[in-house]
């Protein structure tokens, strides 16, 4: 099963993973979401590009189903919960990507709106270039 913690399956595996389990079929997903039938199909594509992936989520959504976005775009997202990454940024940035992109408590609101899942993306990808530019300047100042 799809669940937190197991061996993490990403891109069309997990999405296929994700269908079984909830009992649609593959090509419902396909045709609903208007790929080519055997889209999904892992010998032939593993990977899957932001627009398809945004089309899947949501129509996972649209079903009452919960996908982890991240791992139908194959990223596979680690949070480091040892004493010793505790005040590490990186570590905060990876819990912080997991608590918005896994909406447990309803959607992230911005002036009274809901974020979607590109606004999230988006979100996190800002987040994570500000501590990158940091990181950068400390490098910089450290060989100064």
């Amino acid at each position: 099963m799809c669940r937190e913690g197991d061996a993490m399956t990403t891109g069309v595996l997990y999405v296929r993973e994700v269908c079984r389990e909830s009992k649609i079929p593959v090509s419902t997903l396909e045709k609903e979401c208007g790929f080519s039938n055997g889209y999904l199909n892992p010998k032939k594509q593993i990977k899957i590009p932001y627009d398809r992936a945004m089309q899947i989520s949501t129509f996972f959504k649209g079903n009452n189903v919960y996908v982890d976005f991240d791992r139908i775009l194959g990223v596979k997202t680690q949070v480091k919960t040892s004493d010793e990454n505790k005040r590490d940024i990186s570590s905060e940035l990876d819990k912080l990507r997991y608590e918005l992109t896994h909406d447990k408590e309803g959607p992230l609101y911005y002036n009274g709106e809901p974020l979607d899942d590109k606004q999230l993306f988006i979100l996190v990808t800002a987040l994570e270039a500000a501590l990158n530019e940091v990181e950068r300047k400390k490098k910089i100042k450290e060989t100064e």
